[in-house]
């Protein structure tokens, strides 16, 4: 195998060349291994949104915004993303990941600085979920059908981010 050059890129810029640079891989597990169970409780809030299909039937007001930011998500005006990201906070906010109640705030496309081959570079999370000032949850889209890069990738200098922010 060649040498791969590891150079400082902000996290948009990484791709499988950053991962195997530094020797990072991606395994896959199903939902019993990663979770230790293959049946996984249904949420006890808005139980609309497993239950209904069409916005009409849904009778909770945050549980029908979250139906309509997916449908405006899932039929995106070309080049896009907010949508994708507006449908992200607000389910993670009518599920409770967020808010006065659990003291989490939700932002998007928060810079997170992080050293990478002694310069400091910058990712971009797409959404995340924050406690004070520590990052506990990343939300990163998928924009290959918009050719802008690799979701993995860019996800992994997030995380690498975000742990380096938190500590």
């Amino acid at each position: 195998m060649a040498n791969i050059i590891r150079s400082a890129k902000s996290g948009s810029d990484w791709t499988v060349n950053e991962l195997d640079a530094y020797n990072i891989t991606i395994v896959s597990q199903d939902l019993a291994a990663f979770f230790g169970s293959d049946v996984l409780p249904l949420p006890a809030r808005h139980p609309d949104l497993v239950d209904k299909v069409a916005a009409d039937e849904i009778e909770d007001e945050d549980s029908y915004q979250v139906d309509r930011y997916i449908n405006l998500a899932i039929d995106p005006i070309p080049g896009e993303e907010s949508a994708v990201n507006d449908s992200a906070m607000q389910l993670l906010r009518t599920m409770g990941y967020a808010g006065r109640a659990v003291g989490r705030d939700l932002r998007s496309r928060k810079d997170i600085p992080f050293l990478i081959c002694g310069e400091w570079r910058l990712a971009k999370t797409d959404v995340c979920v924050m406690d004070r000032n520590e990052i506990l949850l990343l939300v990163q889209e998928d924009k290959c059908h918009m050719e802008l890069g690799d979701p993995y990738s860019q996800l992994i200098a997030e995380a690498i981010a975000a742990v380096q922010s938190n500590n």
